[in-house]
């Protein structure tokens, strides 16, 4: 199992120096990530992703119980991603490559801060639910 969280380009204040806490759903059964801290979607000192254009990639021994989640290809997963303090994130997507080898994208469609105070974006959630669909292998 492998997780790959994109952060957004083009942005100030796409990365965070927080640690997200992502949600799978499969049916009636899910998982919690704990905390993630990213290193390429990290904000930098100048305000922008460290290194946006390269997705973090998290292996089964740092996502928590997902570790042992099901994510078949035929599976409908929704989930979510949470903020664990205030520095704000603009992810791209999320993909999950699950024991079979096939992998399930999600979209994270918008901004999520624990403060409200990203630059031209009002009422900001603290977190942000996504659903996942099936790509090919």
């Amino acid at each position: 199992m492998e997780l790959q969280i994109k952060t957004l380009c083009g942005k100030k204040y796409t990365g965070t120096i927080d640690d997200l806490l992502f949600t799978f759903c499969n049916s009636d059964q899910c998982c919690s990530t704990g905390g993630i801290q990213l290193t390429n979607g990290k904000e930098g000192s100048n305000g922008f992703a460290v290194n946006c254009n390269t997705p973090d990639v998290f292996e089964s021994s740092q996502i928590g119980d997902c570790k042992d989640f099901e994510f078949g290809s035929e599976s409908i997963i929704t989930g979510n991603v949470t903020l664990s303090n205030t520095n704000g994130f603009r992810g791209e997507w999320v993909k999950v490559r699950s024991s079979d080898g096939s992998f399930l994208q999600c979209t994270i469609d918008g901004w999520i801060d624990g403060d409200n105070n990203i630059p031209n974006e009002s009422n900001v959630p603290k977190y942000r639910d996504f659903s996942c669909s099936s790509l090919s292998k």
